[in-house]
């Protein structure tokens, strides 16, 4: 009996080696078919194994593990294969899209030898390109072959990669999904980024490059979407998606080229190239509607031409410049450069008795405004040039205006209103923001940008008054487009609306960010002369003359409000007022927050300094609320210097039947630091003797009173 259960122990031994030896045979075929990196046949090697009947034991156990060991090496060899081969997309896109550009350019050629409906070369009459992709055609050289077969075996990585995820596991596929959506954008996004920051000089020269680049990588997506497991991976709609979304970027960088360039036959390059690039879009059956405002038509192209022109004279107006007020020396010049633009408001007109007179904008006004009236004639002449009336009434209709002729075009007041607006809004009111202003002074200064200058005072000033004026002519440039377009088009209905400037409104914002300047600069150089911390508040010697800085501050202001002299009377009357309510806002500021302690002596000195800016300010301008802008500084200094029973201020009918202006919570923050002169020192005559403990009390009264929280 005993012998009998030791021959079936021996016997479930061996056939429990020879499975553990089975199976580890196996696992050794699955390691060197890892080695060979042929991964499917090692995962199927793996999968046959996990079928094998095995005995449960501490090798078997270890087999398992080994198994996922396998599993996982598999998984991160294919994913480093992937990523290796994603690394590699930018450069075989670029590859790719000079491939497909050459095609297409072959197309495009045999198409216009063949048929006269595409003579003109702008695909309007090509709606069904042939698909192209990564297509072997007759007319590719060796190098264009061995790109694209290279290329598609290539995407033999892509294709084991799906397969051998989705074998392991329904998240594992999952996950490169994901993985691969967030790549593809990364990449899609860096092809833009290479364009957009590329100089316009080099994006012109390398343009197949960098436009390929785009067109080949979404060539080879669509060619991945094509195989069996690719559409899994990433469906037509999703790449379409993508397309789009860089579309904007991909079209602004091409008009943005357009506009940059200045020869007509780098013009018709760069259409012409644009033209294949879009022809080369539809045959990899690409969305090309967001594109299509890339085919302008001529009148589109002239009107580029046009804007960069009075773009290109803005910026030279603006150098020349020197921002100061126009000195019209006679009659004739007067009707040329302010009346013909209706320059001259009632303001002006009443400063204006003889020759020569001075008007308050700056030279680049009306010189601005003849560049927008030179647009406005021109482009109506070019326009009616495409359309030209025969001599038996009918319209002749160029072939780059045929929407006019649909009926889709029927405004052209509206149209001309709109191409004069953008030439505003871009070539003027971007140039004299005080950003651009302000990096354009600094160029002129170090002769390269990156620092922004400081604007003086007279020239911010200055662009006050031109922005005012350039916003009141744009009444005058909608009457002309109106006038204008009544005189080119007699046949057509006289325009029954008024179409508005959207830069009238920028303008005027302008003006009110440079008036904002000039009243913040102003109270900057007050600020600098006007160091309160530096007098001396707690003096025990009277001082018989003003504080310095109080004759320098008069000083400044004389000269300031000299220089704004030729301003509108509001805006002039509101700087005036803006400088003494500055100095009145921030002396009480000092006394409420910095002042650590004052004397009556003190008081004293500085109310002769105060009397100097108050003497000013009644002698220099008639400006209504200047003097009263101090009044409240002025009632504080007396009520201390002059009241000599100061327990009568802690009543509050007498505060306010005496010193109204007097903001009590200032009166009680400047009266708990007054300090006595000391035992030794006498109170000079004239001046009152106040007990610092009576005026504790009128502290105590006033805030127990209720007038002060």
């Amino acid at each position: 009996m005993p012998q009998r259960h030791v021959r079936q122990r021996i016997d479930q031994a061996i056939s429990m080696l020879q499975n553990c030896s089975k199976r580890i045979n196996m696992l050794r075929i699955a390691q060197s078919q890892i080695e060979a990196k042929h991964y499917v046949q090692a995962l199927s090697t793996l999968e046959r194994l996990s079928h094998v009947p095995h005995y449960e034991s501490r090798i078997a156990q270890l087999i398992e593990t080994v198994i996922k060991q396998f599993k996982a090496k598999i998984k991160a060899c294919v994913r480093a294969e992937y990523d290796e081969w994603l690394e590699k997309v930018p450069e075989m896109s670029r590859e790719v899209g000079k491939v497909l550009l050459f095609n297409t350019r072959e197309e495009l050629s045999r198409a216009k030898n063949s048929s006269d409906a595409n003579a003109n070369g702008d695909g309007e009459g090509d709606d069904d390109a042939k698909e192209s992709g990564l297509l072997l055609s007759g007319g590719l050289d060796k190098e264009q072959v061995h790109v694209l077969i290279m290329v598609k075996d290539s995407l033999g990585t892509v294709y084991q990669s799906l397969h051998i995820n989705q074998l392991l596991a329904a998240e594992d596929f999952a996950g490169l999904k994901k993985y691969s959506e967030i790549k593809r954008g990364k990449q899609a996004r860096k092809l833009i980024e290479d364009i957009t920051s590329a100089t316009q000089v080099d994006l012109f020269r390398q343009r197949e490059e960098y436009f390929g680049a785009i067109l080949g990588f979404f060539a080879i997506q669509l060619e991945i979407i094509r195989s069996p497991l690719g559409g899994l991976l990433q469906s037509v709609e999703e790449c379409h998606k993508l397309w789009v979304k860089i579309c904007g970027s991909l079209e602004r960088s091409l008009t943005s080229l357009f506009e940059s360039l200045q020869s007509p036959v780098h013009w018709k390059e760069l259409r012409g190239f644009t033209t294949c690039f879009i022809h080369a879009i539809k045959a990899n059956k690409l969305p090309t509607t967001p594109l299509k405002s890339l085919m302008g038509s001529k009148k589109s192209a002239y009107k580029r031409l046009l804007e960069k022109q009075i773009d290109r004279a803005v910026d030279k107006l603006l150098d020349r410049d020197h921002f100061e007020p126009i000195t019209i020396p006679d009659q004739q010049t007067y009707e040329r450069l302010v009346a013909e633009f209706s320059l001259d408001d009632s303001d002006m007109s009443s400063r204006l008795t003889r020759f020569p007179a001075m008007m308050p904008f700056s030279i680049s006004v009306p010189m601005i405004c003849k560049a927008m009236v030179n647009l406005m004639e021109n482009y109506t002449s070019f326009k009616l040039a495409e359309a030209e009336p025969r001599g038996d009434g009918n319209v002749k209709i160029g072939s780059e205006d045929r929407k006019a002729s649909k009926g889709e075009v029927d405004d052209p007041y509206a149209e001309l209103v709109s191409v004069v607006d953008s030439s505003l809004q871009m070539s003027v009111c971007v140039r004299i923001s005080p950003e651009a202003i302000a990096f354009r002074g600094s160029d002129r200064k170090s002769g390269k940008g990156g620092q922004r200058a400081e604007l003086p005072q007279s020239m911010v000033a200055q662009l006050l008054v031109n922005c005012g004026v350039l916003a009141k002519a744009c009444d005058h440039f909608e009457e002309r487009a109106f006038r204008l377009v009544e005189e080119s088009y007699p046949r057509r209905a006289t325009p029954n609306h008024k179409a508005t400037l959207v830069a009238k409104g920028k303008l005027e914002g302008l003006k009110m960010q440079f008036n904002a300047m000039l009243l913040e600069g102003l109270g900057g150089r007050i600020n600098k002369l006007l160091e309160l911390s530096t007098f001396n508040w707690k003096a025990t010697k009277r001082s018989t003359v003003p504080w310095e800085a109080c004759e320098d501050l008069v000083a400044l202001l004389t000269g300031s409000f000299a220089s704004l002299s030729f301003l509108p009377a509001g805006l002039r009357e509101g700087a005036h007022l803006h400088a003494f309510n500055h100095i009145s806002q921030e002396i009480r500021r000092f006394w409420r927050y910095e002042l650590r302690g004052f004397t009556v002596v003190g008081l004293a000195d500085f109310d002769i300094s105060l009397r100097v800016i108050e003497d000013f300010a009644r002698r220099c301008t008639t400006v209504p609320g200047v003097v009263e802008a101090l009044e409240d500084i002025r009632q504080i200094t007396n009520l201390i210097l002059k009241e000599e029973e100061i327990l009568q201020v802690g009543d509050r009918k007498y505060l306010q039947r005496n010193y109204r202006r007097v903001q009590p919570d200032l009166l009680c923050d400047l009266l708990s630091k007054f300090q006595t002169l000391g035992m030794f020192v006498r109170v000079p005559p004239g001046l009152p003797k106040h007990n610092r403990r009576d005026v504790e009390a009128v502290v105590k009264s006033l805030r127990d009173s209720g007038r002060i929280s």
